[in-house]
């Protein structure tokens, strides 16, 4: 399904990082490891909702039309939206674990302070201020994105279990309809095994018994 598919130019993908490093190299406030950690962070959250908006609006259309029209085509259509937006959560949730494990570690968060360190000056475990304000800014970017996918994700679930509601429905009156009709098919072929008794060449009696062939045949 074409929606579902991410097309990416990675040549410009690349030059655009690129370029978005050299500016925070060219930048004399802060400390120099800091600007290629956040600029890689960035990239990260960047890429993430590029991909976000790529991928949530088809889905939300996709809803919207199983609203006003059930087919085969969208149902197979949902299967894959659920499948890609599973993948991508997972994607989000290995993120956000990452950026979760360096923000619960303070001997971490003091080591990324590599310019102190290589002048002799290596921060105190609690010291970490700036780092920890940084991540915790990206882990909260993260969240809003996570947030967004858990939402579609619910919508995606309960347009299945309204789906299978109404096919249950149509299952059930199918299944009567060919109840119906084998209780009809056993009604007529009960008569018709009636008159073919009658119509055998044994004697029973009735035969010469007067209207008994219009009473039989009246029902």
């Amino acid at each position: 399904m074409a929606i579902f598919v991410e097309v990416r130019d990675e040549a410009n993908y690349s030059n655009e990082f690129i370029t978005m490093m050299r500016e925070k190299i060219k930048d004399g406030a802060g400390f120099f490891e800091f600007k290629i950690l956040e600029a890689i962070l960035y990239d990260v959250i960047v890429e993430l909702e590029a991909e976000q908006a790529k991928l949530i609006p088809p889905i939300q259309r996709l809803l919207n039309e199983l609203d006003e029209r059930i087919s085969e085509e969208s149902l197979k259509d949902l299967l894959e939206a659920r499948r890609a937006v599973s993948t991508f959560g997972q994607k989000v949730d290995s993120i956000r674990t990452a950026i979760a494990q360096i923000l619960d570690n303070d001997e971490d968060l003091a080591g990324l302070y590599l310019t102190d360190k290589a002048a002799g000056r290596p921060r105190a475990i609690s010291d970490h201020m700036e780092a920890e304000l940084m991540f915790e800014h990206y882990m909260n970017l993260a969240d809003e994105i996570a947030n967004n996918v858990a939402q579609v994700s619910s919508n995606i679930a309960s347009t299945q279990v309204i789906l299978n509601i109404i096919l249950d429905s149509q299952r059930n009156r199918l299944i009567i309809y060919e109840l119906k009709a084998t209780l009809a098919t056993a009604g007529i072929s009960a008569g018709a095994f009636i008159a073919s008794m009658f119509g055998m060449n044994l004697h029973s009696g009735l035969e010469e018994t007067p209207d008994v062939f219009w009473t039989v045949a009246g029902g």
